[in-house]
């Protein structure tokens, strides 16, 4: 069937083919780990080369030639838009994937575009793309699935998750910061650097209060920040408006965002495990229905004769039928036939025998009667 379809449609068939196998899944990991090695290599004395830039070079072009290989076989709009029936990060793989390349060759035409030159005087412009060449490595999120499904999971429920706590926490943030632009307002610029080591943590504007919070949210000095406000005149007032941000927002706002994270990824996890067995149900229902299909294709085509039309199949079939009736009444009668026949030998034989014992008794009788006939 394949033989049949045009050159073109037949290429792109036989490398889907290909790239659905366990050999191109080798390969692409061989290629993905083989790259992150050479990547290595820049970092050593050694490495510093144009031999070593030249193959990551190579490597890159192997990159761009895999992905547009698949681009060519499943065609763009499939590619980046259609997604696998087994796999429901499929399409997400091939995304990455795009964009990974894409990216790359950016970053390779801006260096090549730039007249930038090596700081020893060589001309070679490569020497500030190195990164290009560690950007392929991010294929490495594709290689294994258990790397698909937990980072690809995560994002899909960041997408859910992420816009109502970031609009809470924002709500939460500007709360906390005009109430302290009406509290602390100008008093943190001014103070001497032995109480406020860093003055451009104040509370003098909606946006610096902001700034200043966040530094507070992740942990960094947040105790010198409120050592500094119980040094206006609020006092030890001050205190309760800082450890009151750190428990709402630092503590319970992680934790509530890594709770509802790790629910809503379970949540997830189950829906994926579900529609898997779906899934597979589904395909196990098609493939029992093609085989069923393929036996009802044989056995006509053995009743029928190939050519013959479906009247003659029916009727070859009536007689097929037929015959198997008859068969079996054939097979029914002989049985009953050995049957009546044994039964009727059983029964000459115990005649036989009666008629027997009757002469022997006979013969034992005639002497009697003879002697009272004398007497």
């Amino acid at each position: 069937m394949i033989q049949q379809l045009p050159p073109l449609q037949y290429a792109q068939r036989v490398l889907m083919d290909f790239q659905d196998s366990r050999v191109y899944r080798y390969l692409r990991r061989l290629l993905v780990f083989s790259n992150i090695w050479w990547v290595l290599c820049l970092g050593t004395a050694d490495g510093n080369s144009r031999g070593v830039r030249t193959v990551l070079q190579v490597y890159v072009a192997l990159h761009m030639a895999d992905v547009a290989l698949k681009v060519f076989a499943q065609g763009p709009i499939a590619y980046l838009f259609k997604s696998s029936v087994t796999d429901a990060y499929h399409l997400m793989e091939k995304r990455w994937d795009l964009a990974v390349v894409f990216l790359t060759a950016v970053v390779l035409i801006v260096v090549r575009s730039s007249n930038r030159y090596e700081p020893d005087g060589s001309d070679d412009p490569s020497y500030y793309g190195d990164i290009a060449f560690a950007i392929p490595c991010l294929r490495l999120v594709t290689c294994a699935k258990a790397n698909k499904k937990i980072l690809f999971g995560l994002s899909e429920v960041i997408q859910h998750v992420l816009y109502p706590l970031a609009t809470l926490l924002l709500l939460g943030i500007y709360t906390f910061a005009v109430t302290g632009v009406l509290a602390f307002s100008g008093y943190f610029r001014y103070m001497p650097e032995e109480v406020n080591s860093s003055p451009e943590t104040n509370f003098d504007s909606v946006t610096e209060a902001i700034s200043t919070l966040f530094q507070i949210m992740v942990g960094e000095n947040w105790h010198e920040i409120m050592f500094a406000a119980m040094d206006t005149p609020y006092g030890y007032t001050a205190s309760i408006y800082f450890l009151a941000y750190v428990i709402l927002v630092s503590v319970l706002f992680a934790n509530m965002f890594i709770g509802i994270l790790s629910q809503a990824y379970q949540d997830l996890v189950e829906e994926r495990m579900k529609h898997d067995a779906n899934e597979e149900k589904l395909l196990q229902d098609a493939q029992h229905r093609k085989n069923h299909s393929i036996i009802t294709q044989r056995l006509k085509r053995n009743i029928g004769g190939g050519g013959k039309t479906h009247k003659d199949s029916v009727e070859k079939l009536k007689a097929e039928n037929l015959r198997c009736v008859l068969w079996w009444f054939l097979i029914a009668s002989t049985r009953h036939g050995r049957i009546h026949n044994t039964w009727e030998e059983k029964r000459r034989r115990h005649v036989v025998f009666l008629r027997h014992r009757l002469k022997e008794r006979l013969t034992e009788l005639k002497p009697a009667q003879v002697e009272r006939t004398s007497m």
